[in-house]
């Protein structure tokens, strides 16, 4: 993970980049979140993280070059407004709020923005009823929700956003103009806490499922009845949601499981071929191969890597 992190100017507490090379650093890349990422996507990992800490603010850029799956919980008492890109300087395609808690599931689509501001919980002062999910902004005009989100970008841009964040007196006004922004479309009756679509709300919860279940559950009729929907159901949602089939995501699955063991037991004498097995692996040639097409590298040379620390 390569990190550039700017010296405080003015009030400005830490401005910190990181460019991430595989979806482990991706999850560490945002202190104070509690994270995991997998590939859903073949392909080498690249992700990018910028960071710009404020007094009672704090602003997140986040990309991915590949399809991931990502788990998160919000930082303890904090609140997030979140604002979905296509690309850099595209149109905003969803923004609102999000009170996680407790883990949620999330696809992040390649190339796609994502754009974070938290503030402090206490920051509303107990005025507005804040339920333990995602809830969009449909009250608020997409020209407005543009228009902080550009200016998110402005101020987390490495090279050009320097300008904004060396000057102290911009730096002392900054955040509680924004904190005022946010929380008066958080006051405003009329933002939705409705569930998601049925399709997006299956998606999630087969995500969900997926992340916490045992190693040995891995049919699509293991899913259907963990997730309590009907096969068939899942599998067209898979297909029209996520581009794949459920029994793709299946092997995707057990692909990132063993990835995540061969790093964490590389100083421990594993074997390839044992991690292999315990994943339901029984072909090495053909395991080796989808590896290597999904992660761009031998399970041999993730392995030597995690022992080389």
């Amino acid at each position: 993970m390569r990190t550039a992190t700017q010296p405080p100017a003015g009030q400005l507490g830490c401005y910190d980049f990181r460019a991430c090379h595989s979806v482990d650093e991706q999850a560490v890349a945002m202190p104070g979140w509690e994270q995991s990422y997998a590939q859903l996507q073949e392909g080498r990992f690249e992700g990018a993280v910028i960071r710009l800490e404020m007094p009672g603010l704090a602003l997140y850029r986040e990309t991915v070059t590949l399809r991931t799956e990502n788990h998160f919980a919000d930082p303890e008492d904090r609140v997030a407004v979140y604002f979905r890109r296509s690309h850099a300087r595209g149109a905003v395609m969803e923004a609102g709020l999000s009170r996680a808690r407790a883990q949620r599931p999330f696809v992040f689509e390649p190339n796609e923005v994502i754009l974070i501001a938290t503030i402090p919980e206490e920051s509303l002062g107990g005025q507005v009823p804040l339920p333990d999910v995602w809830a969009g902004f449909d009250h608020v005009p997409r020209l407005a929700t543009g228009a902080m989100a550009d200016w998110f970008e402005r101020l987390l841009d490495p090279a050009a956003g320097a300008f904004y964040r060396e000057d102290a007196e911009f730096v002392r006004l900054a955040p509680k103009i924004l904190q005022d922004q946010l929380l008066s479309w958080l006051e405003t009756p009329g933002w939705s806490c409705a569930r998601p679509p049925r399709a997006r709300q299956m998606v999630r919860d087969l995500l969900a499922w997926l992340r916490g279940a045992p190693i040995d559950l891995v049919s699509g009729a293991d899913a259907a009845q963990g997730t309590g929907h009907g096969l068939a159901e899942l599998r067209a949602v898979c297909r029209a949601e996520l581009d794949m089939t459920l029994e793709r995501l299946l092997l995707v699955r057990r692909l990132n499981l063993v990835r995540s063991t061969l790093i964490r037991a590389g100083d421990r004498g594993a074997r390839v071929s044992e991690v292999a097995l315990h994943h339901g692996f029984t072909h090495w040639g053909r395991f080796s191969a989808h590896y290597r097409w999904f992660f761009n590298e031998l399970p041999s040379e993730t392995l030597r890597a995690a022992r080389r620390g």
